[in-house]
């Protein structure tokens, strides 16, 4: 069998500095990958100075994007790759120097999809965090567990991956087209995984890690205090993705939505448990808007297209 093949797509978006360090962290790897994608916007002057001086091998080549968001990027990395794989990470991550090795000897017969642990740090500092083993699922009324950060454990299977450190069959992944949101259209990763279901699974090894230190978004999607539109955004994305797998998930993540909810779109009984709780309180409104208008969307026949590489 020969080894499988790999290009790195990195979508950046104004982070020079984070960028350079992620480079940083692909020149370390023992087991080079075939090769590296930057996907910048054209105006986006200090990337591209950040990049003067960066030697790789294989070199870095430079993609632009003309559209908003982190898929529009995502989306031209896979149409330019010529590789059997694609992998996935963020400017403001720093892979492992066994990144590529280990996504390499992960790739098995009837596995489409392979990821790990982003180790979260806070100004170079780890975060303090509990481990565990359930991580990346998605339950029968589209509940969504990420905890893609906290995994331990061996090797498993589960329902997606995060897009900081995720590499996939080049051939078969689709990059989804109508979530909301003009920076990082959240959970575009469920839709990834749901689609990716029908030709295989998705293996999750916590041993696959890279440095994660958040890097502050541009835009509406802030990571702390989202606006009201971003709330909306990732409620109604959280139904609009489960049409990957069938209009009948998404009808039952909906109705999870409005009657129970989670922590980032709080429904009926969560905002009654957290009513003291000012966060919450603020996003019960946006989020059941964002709920509902996706819901009606969904009765109105909408479904999710996918940008593929052929």
């Amino acid at each position: 069998m020969t080894e499988p093949t790999f290009t790195v797509v990195i979508p950046s978006y104004f982070r020079p500095e984070a960028l350079r360090s992620c480079l940083q962290g692909l020149a370390r790897q023992e087991v080079q990958p075939e090769a590296i994608f930057v996907v910048l916007r054209p105006e986006d002057r200090g990337a591209l100075e950040a990049l003067e001086g960066v030697e790789l091998s294989p070199p870095v080549r430079v993609l632009l994007v003309h559209e908003p968001g982190v898929l529009a990027a995502m989306a031209v990395g896979l149409r330019s790759s010529t590789t059997e794989w694609i992998a996935f990470t963020d400017d403001d991550a720093v892979p492992s120097p066994t990144w590529i090795a280990s996504l390499k000897a992960g790739v098995k017969p009837g596995v489409v999809g392979i990821g790990g642990r982003d180790c979260l740090v806070d100004n170079g500092m780890p975060r303090p965090t509990s481990l565990t083993e359930f991580v990346g699922s998605i339950g029968e009324w589209g509940q969504l567990t990420g905890n893609h950060h906290r995994g331990t454990g061996s090797p498993r299977d589960v329902a997606m991956l995060k897009g900081v450190n995720c590499a996939y069959q080049a051939s078969l992944l689709g990059i989804p087209k109508g979530l909301r949101g003009t920076g990082a259209q959240v959970h575009f990763e469920v839709a990834i995984g749901l689609d990716l279901a029908r030709f295989g699974t998705l293996r999750y090894d916590p041993m696959i890690t890279v440095t994660h230190e958040p890097g502050d978004r541009i835009g509406v999607d802030q990571r702390q205090a989202p606006s009201a539109r971003a709330v909306s955004d990732v409620a109604a994305n959280a139904v609009l993705a489960m049409t990957a797998s069938g209009p009948d998930l998404a009808f039952r993540r909906a109705l999870f939505s409005l009657c129970i909810g989670d922590a980032s779109c709080p429904g009926v009984l969560r905002a009654l448990v957290g009513l003291r709780d000012r966060d919450i309180r603020a996003r019960v409104l946006p989020a059941m808007r964002g709920t509902l208008q996706a819901a009606f969307a969904v009765a109105s026949g909408y479904r999710l297209e996918f940008i593929r590489r052929d």
